[in-house]
């Protein structure tokens, strides 16, 4: 087996449109099932002509899979790893298993999933015989063990993602890539404003949003900065007017964090916001020379099933705004405008009930077209700012000189301290 990639749901769901929470395609049939017809699905196949034991029926056998950790130690090993694998036909002694896919998360690892199999029908859940998902992390590996009729064990084993063969980038042929991320966390009276709990939370659910591409968030520093005066509204928050290019709080804060910042780094800040609950500097600022650092500011208090740190990180290692809200289903994190909870009611816009999520439909998805531009390297950092990538009559923004970044490192973990 070859390097295996994470499950991108890209043909995954049914009534697909804006403002509407789809259903989940998991019919019988591979076309009709998410698994079957996702992009990165992949197959186990067995040849052992001592398996078939009547050339005049098509017949069955069963191996287990698994996943592995970055030390060897299972990770997603449920009670009951089997899975069937079907005969290609009469006689032939090669067996097939329908299509398996990676997940990164608990939330679609519990996804339901058919078997596809005419003699096991139905659905299989998570810990079931033919449940045909596994969760994984970046660093580790899938394995497959089929053992024939006289107990012989066969075993392999396959990374997840390609470490070997990748298209190279600074030395590596690895496509996994680490994004090495600062943390500025503001402070009031020798106290922070963030506690270490809250930033460690919200960097962890955004790994699993950003794993399936095969990205790695690493903080690397946290830097406790006493917070200036002029950054402060009366009441005491950060209240920055973003559509006014001249605003006096924005202008000081980002003076003040550029004191403090190398070029060519991410910063996540921690502060009282008010107003937007998070916002990445993408747009250019009259007077404001970033060179190639780029802020996300988080305010305090956000619950991480909105998946707000998620979403801003698009922003960052895309170089990209928002797009045009009515064409952007809610299945993706990527793009879109509106928050998750708005999708919780019982119908669209009802009162939120942040306890249905996380939810497989709704905020999880990166859009197929970009899945690779946070490998892409920018060429230039500001071109057409102002416009929507998603115009009127168009079906995907497109790459220029101006997509991607120039953050992120390969996999070796980035030097601590940058």
């Amino acid at each position: 087996m070859f390097g295996s990639a994470s499950g991108i749901w890209d043909k995954v769901y049914k009534d697909v449109k804006r403002h509407n929470v789809p259903e989940i395609l998991n019919g019988a049939f591979e076309e009709k099932n998410f698994v079957g017809s996702d992009a990165r699905r992949f197959y186990f196949r067995v040849k052992d002509p001592s398996a078939n034991k009547d050339k005049n029926k098509v017949e069955e056998v069963t191996i287990e899979w698994y996943t592995l950790d970055g030390k060897d130690m299972p990770d997603d090993k449920p009670k009951i790893p089997s899975l069937v694998l079907e005969e290609t036909g009469l006689d032939t002694g090669v067996f097939t298993s329908r299509a398996v896919m990676l997940v990164t998360n608990n939330t679609d690892l519990a996804q339901p999933t058919n078997t596809g199999l005419a003699r096991h029908p139905g659905d299989a859940k998570e810990g079931q015989a033919n449940h045909r998902t596994r969760r994984a992390f970046l660093d580790g590996n899938v394995v497959a063990v089929y053992r024939n009729a006289r107990n012989v064990e066969c075993k392999t084993q396959a990374t997840i993602f390609d470490r070997v063969a990748a298209t190279l980038f600074k030395g590596s042929r690895d496509e996994r890539r680490t994004l090495p991320v600062r943390v500025v966390n503001y402070e009031r009276g020798g106290e922070p404003y963030a506690t270490r709990e809250y930033i460690a939370a919200h960097v962890a659910r955004s790994q699993q949003l950003w794993t399936q591409v095969g990205l790695k968030i690493e903080q690397t520093l946290e830097v406790r900065q006493p917070i200036a005066k002029d950054m402060l509204d009366k009441d005491g928050f950060y209240s920055p007017n973003l559509i006014e290019e001249e605003d006096p709080l924005q202008k000081a804060a980002l003076k003040n964090l550029l004191k403090i910042t190398p070029d060519n780094t991410l910063s996540i800040v921690f502060l009282p916001l008010k107003g937007p609950n998070a916002y990445a500097t993408v747009r250019p600022i009259k007077g404001i020379d970033f060179g190639n650092r780029f802020f996300i500011f988080m305010s305090l208090g956000l619950d991480v099933r909105e998946e707000t740190l998620g979403h801003e990180l698009f922003h960052v290692l895309y170089n990209r705004q928002d797009g045009d809200p009515e064409k952007i289903p809610v299945q993706y994190f990527t793009f879109v405008t509106t928050s998750p909870a708005f999708y919780t009611g019982p119908d669209v816009g009802d009162p939120v009930d942040l306890s249905r999520l996380p939810n497989s439909r709704i905020f999880r998805r990166i859009h197929p077209f970009s899945i690779d531009w946070f490998r892409l390297e920018r060429k230039v950092r500001y071109k057409n700012p102002d416009s929507y990538l998603f115009g009127v009559g168009s079906v995907s923004p497109k790459v220029d000189e101006s997509t991607g970044n120039t953050l992120v490192e390969p996999f070796e973990a980035p030097k601590k301290g940058k």
